[in-house]
């Protein structure tokens, strides 16, 4: 009986150690890098941007803008939990394209926002 209990259990913890595997190498993604791209991308298209967020209009929607132009954006409160960020502010944002079904209009849900730090040249 007890034989029986241990291969039960190291099949079991075989089969959750293969569920917790992942591919460690390279990935083939290509992230968009501007607002124009983003503006012309399909929905759930990765992204990746470097800019400002220049407005708030409500709750958890703002104005992002880099030099391509300006989407809206929007970021879950507790992704700017202890982040200073005023438009001036230079920051990349990692999210996804985000397309509303009924007015086509498109957006960027922000799964990460990260403050670029500038150093001055000695």
């Amino acid at each position: 009986m007890k034989q029986i209990i241990l291969a039960v259990l190291s099949l079991t913890i075989l089969a959750c150690s293969n569920l917790l595997a992942d591919f460690q190498g390279p990935i083939d993604i290509k992230n968009i890098t501007t607002v124009a791209e983003a503006q012309k991308s399909q929905e759930d298209t990765k992204v990746v941007l470097t800019g400002n967020i220049i407005k708030k209009i409500n709750d958890e929607h703002y104005t992002f803008k880099d030099k391509t132009g300006e989407i809206n954006v929007e970021i879950d409160d507790d992704k700017l939990q202890g982040i200073n960020i005023t438009p001036e502010t230079s920051v990349t944002i990692y999210g996804e394209i985000d397309k509303d079904d009924d007015t086509q209009s498109i957006s960027i849900d922000i799964d990460r926002v990260q403050v670029n730090t500038v150093t001055a040249p000695k």
